[in-house]
């Protein structure tokens, strides 16, 4: 019985760490390439681990260089990006930007905002915005994160297929509207023919369960010789 208690603990700390297994990894922030850089977190997400139905927020970062753009005003005074993602599989909820406001203090001018359905299926797949500050406030020049998106898992067609998060740069510019040269990141959707991060948890569950049989079987078999002997020395005497 101890054994068996013992057994059933571990199973259930199995099945706890197959759940932290399946957890999407969140990204480091990394630093700026060049003069900046653009990324998604978490950069690689499991739809098969999410499920069929359920939510997901991605969220883009954007690393702007101390050094970057016109010397004595450096950073950056405008931007504008494409994310896009496939309306197949996920469908947008919602989403939110986050432009540095606490920075561009003089005022925010958002100069589109917008969900599009680029491949005409009624789908939206594609958020374009731009913003550009107002006045000359200082510049943007640290990494923070600049929206973030929800998703529903719209489909699991039960097969190996990837897609692309894709961030795409329209542009970045300094104080004197020239381009900051930014390096986006894309993100990976992903739904795999079988999880992997399955298969040790099924193992170690399969395994456990042989040992708890096997365990029971010899219990019993050990019983029935030991009442098979006590009958035998009984005839005996």
């Amino acid at each position: 019985m101890h054994i068996q208690k013992l057994l059933s603990i571990g199973l259930v700390a199995l099945l706890l760490l197959s759940l932290v297994m399946l957890t999407a990894p969140v990204s480091a922030e990394p630093a700026p390439a060049g003069e900046g850089i653009l990324w998604v977190v978490p950069d690689f997400v499991d739809g098969s681990a999410v499920g069929l139905g359920n939510t997901f927020i991605v969220e883009l970062w954007a690393n702007i260089s101390t050094t970057a753009g016109v010397t004595g005003q450096e950073g950056c005074f405008a931007y504008a990006y494409w994310f896009g993602w496939n309306d197949t599989l996920l469908e947008i909820q919602s989403y939110n930007v986050y432009p540095p406001a606490d920075i561009w203090t003089v005022g925010i001018f958002p100069v589109e905002d917008l969900l599009k359905d680029l491949d005409a299926n009624t789908k939206n797949d594609t958020h374009s915005y731009s913003v550009t500050a107002l006045g000359l406030p200082p510049g943007w020049k640290d990494g923070r994160k600049i929206a973030e998106y929800n998703f529903t898992v719209a489909d699991d067609p039960g097969l190996d297929v990837e897609s692309l998060l894709e961030i795409t740069n329209k542009g970045f510019a300094d104080a004197e509207e020239e381009a900051i040269t930014m390096t986006p990141n894309s993100g990976t959707y992903w739904i795999p023919e079988f999880p992997a991060a399955l298969i040790i948890p099924l193992f170690i569950i399969a395994t456990l369960a042989t040992a708890i049989l096997g365990k029971k079987a010899w219990s019993r078999k050990r019983s029935s010789s030991f009442v098979v002997k006590v009958e035998h020395n009984h005839q005996n005497s």
